[in-house]
């Protein structure tokens, strides 16, 4: 990697975890939540703010200024299980860093948490882990939880043209979400990085409709990845 394309990766990975510091505190919110929250209506920097961690149930802690949220966490814990060879490491990533990432998470979503409980079992792998609970199920979970962390695939990709990010980006998201939605989801925004990095600019709405036509590569690749083609697709 050059130095150019290593400061790119820098700025990526901080202005995304900068991003999440700011975001996390507005998210889902209006200008009396925010109100609450801050005791401001108007967001311009990261500021120390309260948050009920654990749900309902949960307890409400000090949150400093410049804290981030599970996005930022799980985009660390994927990077982690990246090897020097820039091969990932699916089953570190599933069997250690999620289920340990549970006693640190920080506004993670029910789907993400319900996955990393079941992969604490001995019998569940990462193209295993079919969980069904309380209404949540894994083959129905399409949500945003796993295109948040993708990032360090595309960081670690030797050579961005040729796309070679992309199985490991199916199989980071169907650690923790089965349906179809979710993937599509992550590797859109895993093409939409790539671009940005290689062309220095955001990709415009012609080239993003060439990034959803990617889409349609997805069903051959799972068929490709021994595990997925043999043991969790006959399940799925």
């Amino acid at each position: 990697m050059n130095s150019l394309r290593k400061q790119k990766v820098i700025n990526s990975a901080l202005w995304a975890a900068a991003g999440d510091a700011i975001g996390w505190i507005s998210e889902l919110t209006d200008e009396s939540g925010l109100q609450r929250r801050i005791n401001d209506t108007y967001l311009l920097k990261p500021v120390s703010w309260n948050r009920k961690i654990g749900g309902y149930s949960g307890v409400t802690v000090s949150l400093p200024a410049g804290t981030y949220s599970d996005d930022t966490q799980l985009r660390l814990a994927v990077s982690r299980s990246i090897r020097s060879n820039g091969e990932f490491d699916t089953e570190s990533f599933a069997k250690i860093e999620l289920p340990v990432w549970l006693s640190y998470a920080l506004g993670a979503g029910k789907a993400t948490k319900l996955a990393a409980t079941n992969l604490m079992r001995k019998d569940t792998n990462w193209f295993s882990n079919f969980y069904k609970s309380n209404g949540i199920d894994y083959t129905n979970s399409g949500g945003n939880g796993t295109a948040m962390r993708i990032q360090p695939h595309v960081w670690s990709c030797k050579n961005l043209s040729d796309r070679k990010y992309v199985a490991s980006v199916i199989k980071d998201s169907l650690v923790t979400h089965g349906h179809l939605i979710a993937v599509c989801g992550a590797l859109l925004h895993a093409d939409a990085l790539q671009y940005a990095l290689m062309n220095g600019k955001p990709a415009c709405p012609t080239e993003i409709n060439g990034f959803i036509d990617n889409f349609t590569s997805v069903p051959d690749i799972i068929q490709e990845i021994y595990e997925l083609n043999n043991f969790w697709l006959p399940n799925w």
